[in-house]
């Protein structure tokens, strides 16, 4: 009686035991299927003058950094085709490729704002630019439901959603002769969600920051060169 006993006791630890791993493998699970893949990312942008800020400008009294950031939701397939299409007909070394290409950009942004799904904008201004706090500035964007949906949704078909960040800066300085410079920007940077391998297999890109670096370079002869560079 006594071994039936201790048997019973047995197979009902055994099944307490497997009850509550299953538990735990399924709470695991779970935990594992409600968490999305991205829910918010960092807008990061940076002012840079090289050799040194004050060879560009930055210790003027009066130098000021405006910045303007709008970020929407789009997908591979459009962004692809717009961008073939807006640029396909800019000549490769014409004198007037420049115009072509700002003409193009400007459509660009025209069919996005239209089409991609809205997630963020704002505008800053930094003045006095010798002090390096005004010359760096990181803001965090949480997604809406709307845009974590479609990114979740994304792992399991073949889209491949993309962030286009569009960015317009100014900033004005003085050079080595005092003369009052006004650098201009406008630009916009992708960011696809996912790396598509071979065999239709896919990875995703680390875009938890976005943004861009703006450079002013003072060069040995004197002159100046500016350009905007993706992080």
């Amino acid at each position: 009686m006594k071994q039936i006993l201790s048997a019973i006791l047995f197979l009902l630890f055994f099944i307490s035991v497997a009850f509550s791993r299953q538990t735990q493998k399924s709470n695991s699970e779970n935990r594992t299927n409600s968490s999305s893949i991205l829910e918010q990312i960092n807008l990061s942008f940076d002012l840079e003058g090289i050799p040194r800020p004050e060879d560009v400008g930055f210790n003027q009294q009066k130098s000021k950094w405006n910045l303007k950031y709008e970020l929407r939701l789009s997908n591979e397939k459009d962004v692809r085709a717009l961008r073939l299409n807006m640029y396909a007909k800019c000549p490769e070394t014409n004198a007037s490729r420049f115009k072509c290409i700002s003409k193009a950009n400007k459509k660009f942004d025209k069919r996005i704002r239209k089409n991609a799904l809205f997630v963020t904008k704002g505008e800053f201004q930094k003045n006095f630019l010798s002090s390096e706090t005004n010359r760096s500035i990181s803001i965090p964007v949480k997604f809406t439901p709307q845009v974590i949906n479609i990114l979740d949704k994304s792992v399991q078909t073949s889209d491949n959603p993309y962030f286009v960040l569009k960015i317009k800066s100014k900033v004005w300085t003085k050079n080595t002769a005092k003369k009052k410079i006004k650098y201009k920007f406008a630009v916009s940077f992708d960011y696809p969600l996912k790396l598509i391998l071979k065999d239709g297999l896919f990875d995703f890109y680390n875009i938890t920051v976005m943004g861009a670096t703006i450079r002013i370079v003072k060069e040995d002869d004197g002159t100046f060169f500016h350009g905007i560079f993706r992080n």
